[in-house]
């Protein structure tokens, strides 16, 4: 504190009250920076940490079997039951009727997502 005292006289500040005032307050400073520091150091120190803990944990634990469904993704060459496919994807005919019912909200739309010409 002293040296820094010393060092604010000796740079233009002729008041030793204002000169120690200004080291405290570069003290402070670089304590406030130090400080700063060390906690992005922990608290990446601590994400870390936890993206370990879920890898290992994503890594080591069991993937049950849904009750009734199929898995979507096994072995080479196998396929899913077609209940699982209803159950999980939509049917190609709910999807007709979806698009024909937005048709027939909207006169002016011809099924190809364009407009007759003239109709705005």
């Amino acid at each position: 504190m002293d040296a820094l005292t010393w060092y604010f006289m000796a740079h233009g500040v002729t008041d030793p009250v204002v000169a120690a005032h200004k080291a405290a307050i570069a003290i402070g400073t670089v304590v406030k920076r130090e400080a700063l520091v060390m906690a992005f150091s922990d608290t990446f120190a601590v994400v870390g940490f936890a993206l370990l803990v879920a890898i290992a944990i994503l890594l080591t634990r069991k993937v049950a079997n849904v009750a009734g469904v199929a898995p979507l993704i096994g072995p080479v060459g196998s396929l899913p039951s077609p209940k699982a496919s209803r159950a999980v994807l939509p049917t190609v005919g709910a999807q007709q009727a979806t698009q024909g019912s937005e048709s027939a909200l909207d006169p002016g739309h011809n099924g190809a997502g364009l407009r007759p010409a003239g109709r705005s």
